[in-house]
């Protein structure tokens, strides 16, 4: 009698269990970032920013998400940034339950980057299982320990640095341009191609950046 009493009362104990742990991710997950989201909506608008507002969604990849949606739509890997985010200065949005903050005003830029380094923290879900793989280098690392790297890596890429690499930049555009007019390209060429296109010149930018060589064709 005592036994199926007990296993009477299990079920509603689980029930009971699973409710309350769902009523918990709901509340912490879902209408916490909600409240959140619009906090900070609230609070840019407020300040006279331009505010583009991605609503929530469970799972979201916010402005990641946009561009694979716009990718796949457009066929234009820029979409995204020329239609979605330009013409504001604060992009809203939530990644996996966590609000999420994309500034593109060069103020708020400066600003983040001036006094905010201790306060804000990169997406730890994401970035710590990228820590234990790759390690604590520049774009990995928090507060005192990035500013002391990103002071070094300054020193290096300082502006008369960066723009005696410009003739070199030159050079591998318009060689790489000149190859693309001698193949002809056809009028029907897919946008996956160009995108191919574009990423032979970062490639072969970054190759003459990192090891020299004067031929463009290395």
């Amino acid at each position: 009698m005592i036994g199926r009493t007990g296993n009477k009362m299990l079920l509603p104990i689980a029930f009971l269990t699973v409710l309350a742990y769902l009523s918990y991710f709901y509340y912490t997950r879902v209408h916490l970032t909600k409240q959140t989201m619009e906090y900070y909506r609230r609070e840019f608008e407020k300040a006279g920013y331009r505010v583009k507002f991605i609503p929530f969604r469970l799972y979201s990849l916010g402005v990641f998400g946009q561009m694979i949606e716009d990718q796949n739509k457009h066929k234009n890997p820029t979409y995204t940034l020329e239609n979605h985010c330009q013409e504001f200065d604060v992009v809203v949005c939530s990644t996996f339950n966590f609000p999420v903050i994309e500034l593109y005003n060069v103020n708020l830029i400066q600003a983040f980057y001036a006094n905010g380094s201790n306060n804000y923290v990169k997406f730890e879900p994401l970035v710590g299982n990228l820590r234990r793989v790759v390690g604590s280098g520049l774009a990995f690392s928090e507060g005192d320990d990035w500013k002391k790297k990103r002071r070094i890596v300054c020193n290096v890429f300082h502006f008369d640095f960066l723009n005696s690499l410009v003739p070199k930049m030159n050079e591998v555009v318009d060689y790489t341009f000149q190859e693309l007019d001698n193949s002809q390209p056809s009028v029907d060429k897919k946008p996956g191609e160009l995108v191919t296109f574009y990423h032979s010149i970062v490639g072969n930018i970054l190759m003459r950046f990192f090891f020299g060589g004067d031929n463009v064709k290395e």
